[in-house]
């Protein structure tokens, strides 16, 4: 059984792979055989190169050449390569695509995805709804966010403890930074703050050379600026967590112990944890599926127990006067915090009538539709 493919998209790279009950693999950049894809789009007046061969392509037109950026998802402002207009969703369109069919390539159909987003992509925030769209435009059929810290805590910490109430704090340095405090708990852990630095001003973008050492006291002071307005001394943190291509910066191990002391955990391939963790996180984060509740009536209303209590109806899959057997997937929703589950047949039937469309509200016990047994 294949879960899906987990995909880390940061600022100017990507990282993917494909989840199964049989374990999980990184899908490399078939042009450099790289883990990580650069997030990069070449235009040459017929067909769209991405990752490695875009930037190949870049030396000799870089006209045709960008940065498919993930930042320019904020506001979705066309840029011209060549002579064609490329909005950034569908930059991110192209790139996905280009993921997915390699991951097939390798290891057959890959119908989900789940994609990790920093914690400033808050419900209501455009960028969730471009990163989805994007998604589903380039050919996967359910589409789930995942938060970047809750994905590195998911993934493997060697000596790290975690118990529930602990506070670790993910220290997230790349392209961009960002700082997120996590209370550990039972079950999935709780982000109750987060801080980001995504315009380094005079010290350049990305941080690098003799940058590099101003640019990791930059990122001690936006954390403790996070701890200041979150009310906790540094003592209290449990774990810092280093992730990101910047976690080998020289001199970060020492700031950091400076401003946390003993509290540094290793992060076994900084660069590939949040793919990695999310590649953990995603089979153990349940089936995705809802059964009808049973009744014993003919003509009957399909309701169901909706995780959380309530849901956006994202589309039926299946048409009035389709049959379908039992256990299949009949619908399939969205849950506020972004999961994705299929709401399945209790037993075999026939679909009469839709009583609730797609983008509805809907709820547990809601008669969303009504069959036929």
């Amino acid at each position: 059984m294949t879960y899906g493919l987990a995909i880390d998209f940061g600022t100017y790279s990507l990282a993917a792979m494909v989840v199964s009950d049989q374990g999980s693999w990184l899908v490399p950049d078939p042009a450099s055989g790289e883990p990580r894809w650069r997030a990069s789009l070449h235009w040459d007046g017929e067909r769209v190169a991405v990752g490695a061969l875009a930037e190949q392509r870049r030396r000799a037109d870089p006209a045709g050449w960008a940065a498919a950026s993930k930042r320019g998802l904020a506001v979705d402002a066309p840029v011209v390569l060549g002579a064609r207009r490329f909005r950034p969703v569908e930059q991110v369109v192209e790139l996905l695509t280009a993921v997915r069919i390699q991951a097939h390539r390798q290891h057959g159909p890959v119908p989900r995805a789940l994609v990790t987003i920093p914690a400033d992509y808050l419900p209501g925030d455009p960028r969730r709804g471009r990163m989805i769209a994007a998604a589903e435009a380039a050919g996967f059929g359910a589409v789930e966010l995942l938060n970047e810290a809750i994905a590195v805590l998911s993934g493997p910490v060697p000596g790290l403890r975690q118990a529930p109430g602990d506070l670790v704090l993910v220290y997230d340095f790349g392209a961009t930074f960002e700082a997120t405090m996590v209370r550990l708990a039972d079950g999935l852990p709780e982000v109750i703050g987060h801080q980001s630095i995504v315009d380094w001003g005079a010290l350049g973008d990305p941080p690098a050379g003799p940058a590099a050492l101003a640019a990791v006291e930059h990122t001690i002071a936006c954390c403790r600026d996070l701890l200041a307005r979150l009310a906790i001394a540094p003592q209290a943190v449990s774990a810092v967590l280093t992730v990101g291509g910047g976690a080998r910066t020289p001199g970060l191990g020492a700031a950091l112990d400076r401003a946390h002391r003993d509290a540094e955990a290793a992060v076994e391939e900084p660069e590939l944890a949040l793919v990695r963790g999310a590649a953990q996180w995603l089979p153990r984060s349940g089936a995705r599926t809802v059964p009808a509740t049973a009744t014993a009536e003919r003509v009957v209303p399909l309701a169901f127990s909706i995780p959380g209590g309530s849901a956006t109806l994202l589309r039926w899959l299946v048409e009035p006067d389709e049959r379908y057997g039992d256990g299949a997937a009949l619908a399939r929703v969205r849950l506020p915090g972004g999961a994705v589950w299929d709401l399945t047949a209790r037993t075999a039937g026939l679909l009469d009538q839709v009583l609730v469309g797609a983008g509805a509200q809907v709820a547990t016990g809601d008669w969303l539709a009504l069959a036929k047994r």
